[in-house]
């Protein structure tokens, strides 16, 4: 069954349309979201099976490949690089699988408008899922990595508190940031092409001024404020402080990165509305 297919007996309609302008408060686009979990369900599949169709192992790369990165990691930093950070590898895995799962998300969801031009031109969707869709796919990705990377941190003398159980609020609002970014970049990506070549360089970038590799206490002091002004890096530190400290991250941090992850949403639905009636004219 072919995806447009798959969609439609998702939509339970009988034919397609053009999509047209489908605007709303915040809170309204999120519930649209959610009347088209069973879409979103279907494109998420069709990612997943898209990622690893003709490999031999299918779907059991999605365990391999972290397990394989991981172990490359901790023989790196535990044998050939000796950082001065207590449980160096396990500081580095606790910061590097968020930012992975944030990276390819932005990347991926940057060029999902276009990547899906079958559907937006021809079927009656809101065209945020696609970015969403990119999110959920990556989301899964890392989530499966997860009991890998617990295993792993027991392994290497970490011990696991109840502070672990922050987990899931700190991964909600990693994917509102990510979303409100994604809305951003999807949008502006259909008429601006250049910035599908921008965006990962940018994400370079923000990486080596994010402490993924490096403890924030290591940034010089006239840089710190600028630091406090990155909310991966915040997000980061929460990471380290749950998994790895055993530490509760500030209540006012957590609220500050909750508001930020709203405002970007919002901030995102402006700029996709204003966009989204000339997608079909330009993909």
């Amino acid at each position: 069954m072919s995806v447009r297919r798959s969609v439609l007996v998702a939509l339970r309609v009988p034919g397609a349309a053009p999509h047209g302008g489908d605007g709303g408060t915040l809170f309204g686009e999120l519930a649209k979201l959610w009347r088209f979990r069973e879409v979103v369900y279907v494109l998420i599949g069709r990612e997943l099976k898209a990622r690893y169709r003709g490999a031999s192992l299918g779907f059991l790369w999605s365990i391999v490949n972290p397990i394989i990165f991981m172990s490359v990691y901790v023989l790196v930093f535990s044998v050939y690089m000796r950082i001065p950070v207590p449980n160096y590898p396990a500081f580095v895995l606790c910061g590097l699988l968020p930012w992975n799962w944030f990276a390819a998300s932005v990347t991926e969801s940057s060029r999902s408008i276009l990547d899906n031009r079958g559907l937006v031109k021809r079927v009656a969707l809101p065209s945020e899922i696609f970015p969403f869709v990119s999110i959920g796919a990556n989301l899964i990705h890392f989530l499966l990595s997860m009991p890998l990377l617990l295993a792993l941190l027991v392994l290497l003398g970490v011990e696991l508190a109840w502070t672990a159980v922050l987990f899931p609020v700190i991964l909600m609002i990693q994917f509102v940031i990510t979303f409100g970014i994604a809305l951003i970049c999807s949008s502006l990506s259909v008429r601006f092409r250049d910035l599908l070549q921008l965006v990962p360089s940018l994400l370079t970038l923000w990486f080596f001024v994010t402490p993924v590799f490096y403890p924030a206490s290591l940034v010089p002091p006239a840089f710190r404020g600028l630091l406090r002004l990155n909310p991966m890096a915040w997000l980061i530190d929460a990471y380290h402080q749950v998994l790895l400290y055993q530490r509760t991250p500030p209540l006012v941090e957590i609220g500050i990165l909750a508001l930020v992850g709203l405002a970007l949403v919002a901030a995102g639905q402006l700029v996709f509305d204003a966009r989204r009636e000339s997608f079909v004219e330009e993909i």
